[in-house]
């Protein structure tokens, strides 16, 4: 399967809202913040700008907040929060997990960086 060097969705071009990491592999899907479609990204990539140097990427996560992390870039200063349920028992569910995890928006906020489309409605806040 060709995954996309920027993490637009196929469908309608918009931003992803929040990805998962999936199956054993840790495979990386987004869900589109306007039609909700659920598409495989690069794993170790930027979905808003396709950086893919790793010094650039990283994340963090919160205690608080089992099962979530928040991946940053450096180059365009934006994150995506990541669900990974993995190993809990839990099943994800995109829309509502973004609205469970809102404590970790104020967090990557406080440390300069900026969320690519605001909560669930696909605008554009930055590119």
């Amino acid at each position: 399967m060709k995954v996309p060097e920027v993490g637009t969705c196929p469908i309608c071009g918009s931003l992803p809202l929040i990805s998962s990491l999936k199956e054993k592999e840790g495979f990386r899907h987004a869900t589109c913040s306007f039609c909700r479609h659920e598409y495989r990204i690069k794993r170790i990539a930027c979905p808003v700008c396709g950086e893919d140097d790793q010094k650039k990427l990283t994340f963090f996560t919160v205690d608080e907040e089992p099962g979530f992390r928040v991946d940053v870039c450096e180059s365009c200063k934006t994150y995506i929060k990541t669900i990974d349920f993995r190993n809990l028992d839990r099943i994800a569910v995109p829309v509502l997990d973004d609205l469970d995890s809102l404590a970790l928006d104020y967090v990557a906020a406080g440390q300069g960086y900026k969320r690519a489309t605001t909560f669930r409605l696909g605008i554009l806040t930055q590119r």
